[in-house]
């Protein structure tokens, strides 16, 4: 078992500051030679928060201090698993659940932060959680190594002034995660890497109604009306991508050569998604992808 504790300290104007203590604990028990039981748990300070833009458009997340009405945010984690090593294997599982308090979010019908504008009056206080599963199999030994990883996760969050005090999830939340990883041996030199990804899409808020606007018929100064935050998802995320690399060590120096592609099927993941016009003049959602099909190469020196 480890136990520690450190603490923090955050200066503020007018002689006003935080110091905040920040425990954790981790215990892993034998339970045989090649099964473990693991426990740990821990609790830490932010002081900056991070405000997500719920609506549509381009995603434009801002960071703010804490001050004097605003507290530093804190997490508080806890989790429990199991670990089982075969001859070239391991599998691991584990259960987690963390609680965040003094988060921010905008309030509605806030004006989103400019250099202009006090960002106190645009922001509220609130609550979150996160919990979930993840269960790991990783193979450490043979030419080829790698390891497949599942998460289930569920992130929420609860103001009372927002949302009618209902939970929503948070702009995070990404409800299933898929990793999986191969990297290939050829020889001494020579090594191929494959990794394919897998997230649920991202959460956002899309107006449940239309108030056209009284003084234009620009359909662009129409009013939308929001209903509850977060309530539609984008589409899933994936991508593959492969490289290959090659290495050695002439004289005093080691190289390596890397050339590869990401997003080797060129799937066209969200970025942000927006409401605009087709060309019949009919309002449409529009998703805004980034990063296509991308060829890499790199060349490293090591002294």
């Amino acid at each position: 078992m480890d136990l520690g504790i450190r603490g923090v300290y955050y200066g503020l104007e007018f002689g006003q500051y935080y110091v905040l203590p920040e425990p954790r604990f981790s215990y892993r028990l034998p339970i045989t030679s090649d099964f473990w039981f693991k426990l740990s748990g821990s609790q830490t300070r932010q002081f900056f928060h991070q405000l997500n833009n719920l609506t549509m458009g381009l995603p434009s997340d801002l960071w703010v201090p804490s001050n004097a009405k605003f507290s530093p945010s804190k997490s508080s984690q806890v989790s429990v698993g199991i670990s089982q090593e075969f001859q070239h294997w391991v599998l691991s599982a584990e259960g987690f659940y963390k609680k965040f308090d003094n988060i921010l979010e905008y309030n509605d019908n806030a004006v989103y932060v400019t250099s202009g504008l006090n960002w106190e009056k645009s922001v509220c206080a609130g609550t979150g959680e996160s919990k979930g599963i993840e269960v790991l199999l990783e193979k450490k030994s043979g030419r080829l190594t790698g390891w497949i990883s599942y998460t289930l996760m569920k992130a929420t969050r609860s103001f009372a002034a927002l949302n009618q005090g209902e939970e929503f999830a948070a702009r995070y939340d990404r409800r299933h995660n898929v990793n999986v990883v191969a990297n290939y041996k050829l020889s001494n030199r020579v090594f191929i890497n494959a990794a394919w990804v897998y997230h649920t899409g991202f959460a956002y808020t899309l107006p449940i109604g239309i108030i056209p606007s009284a003084s234009s018929n620009d359909p662009f100064r129409d009013v939308y009306i929001y209903g509850t935050r977060n309530n539609r998802r984008t589409a899933d995320n994936h991508r593959l991508d492969l490289s290959v690399n090659i290495k050695g060590k002439p004289g005093k120096i080691s190289t390596q050569l890397s050339f590869g592609v990401y997003n080797v099927y060129n799937q066209h993941n969200p970025f942000f998604v927006n409401l605009g016009l087709d060309q019949n003049g009919d309002r449409k959602l529009f998703q805004v992808s980034l990063l296509p099909i991308i060829p890499f190469i790199n060349y490293q020196l090591s002294f």
